[in-house]
């Protein structure tokens, strides 16, 4: 009941591991995703897709990747009468983590019930199998690493038994939209919800608070990760007060913005079109005090 109440309080116990996670995606995830091209086998693939929107983050070489996106149509299907959406939920797609397209698991797992994913085309329904086998990019590892290697799925707070995920894609433009336009989370997966279905006869699955939760971790990792503090030995729970905070450019450093022999200078005498330059500005907010 306490977690429930509080579900962040399990998280933190593995913000650490979202972290590296998070670090990881910066570069091409592995050895693996590089040792040949996903769909020919040539040695050295070079290229995968931006954000990993439409083939993952496998890698392939340019002339694979360019055939890759020569058709990517969306899915409907003709019903003798007119043309329906149709999900890969629907057709029996089931998605295999842990292993590269097509690859067969000898230890398959299925997930416990009907993955929610939240992308910018609406929410989607999926089935998922997680991998159990030594062979498994993740080696036994939690369920939300696998979902993390992916490279652009962010798990919910539920690390050991994840059943709803974001696209990286919708979480960066949530947070362009809240913070050039304002929009709250409720209205943006709202409209999520309306791109989905907008007849209010099939709705999708609530997932606002799982999705506000998804924002409020993913912004606490970047700002880890911003400050440095993926490479700390003690981990992120060892960070100080004051650690997260950013200088003023503007502000007089010693060291980095003031002259060698600063604290000579008779400031008195200098012009006053210079002094402003050795002032530190500090404006109190009695609000906030």
């Amino acid at each position: 009941m306490y977690l429930q109440k509080f579900p962040l309080k399990a998280w933190i116990e593995y913000h650490d591991e979202y972290l590296d996670e998070m670090l990881r995606l910066e570069g091409h995830g592995g050895t693996v995703s590089r040792a040949s091209c996903a769909s020919c086998g040539v040695a050295d693939p070079m290229f995968r897709c931006a954000h990993q929107l439409c083939m993952g983050p496998e890698m392939f070489c340019q002339r694979c990747i360019v055939q890759k996106h020569a058709f990517l149509p969306t899915h409907i299907e003709w019903n003798e009468e007119y043309f329906e959406h149709r999900s890969l939920y629907e057709l029996g797609l089931v998605m295999q983590l842990g292993h590269r397209p097509g690859f067969t698991c000898p230890a398959v797992k299925p997930a416990d019930k009907d993955f929610v994913i939240i992308d910018v085309t609406g929410v989607h329904y999926v089935r998922l199998n997680f991998c159990e086998c030594d062979a498994c990019i993740a080696h036994r590892q939690q369920s939300s690493q696998v979902l993390f290697r992916l490279h652009y799925i962010y798990p919910t707070h539920d690390v050991k038994n994840p059943q709803t995920c974001a696209m990286f894609a919708v979480v960066r433009m949530f947070q362009i939209l809240n913070c050039l336009g304002k929009v709250s989370a409720h209205d943006f997966v709202r409209t999520l919800e309306l791109l989905t279905n907008n007849d209010g006869l099939n709705p999708p699955a609530n997932c606002r608070r799982s999705f506000r939760l998804i924002v409020c971790q993913y912004r606490m990792t970047q700002m880890m990760k911003c400050c440095g503090r993926s490479h700390a030995p003690s981990g992120v729970l060892s960070t100080a007060q004051g650690e997260l905070a950013l200088q003023c450019r503007a502000c007089p450093q010693p060291g980095r913005n003031l002259p060698d022999g600063w604290d000579r200078i008779n400031w008195s005498e200098m012009p006053e079109d210079l002094r402003y330059t050795g002032w530190e500005i500090q404006i109190f907010q009695h609000n906030l005090r």
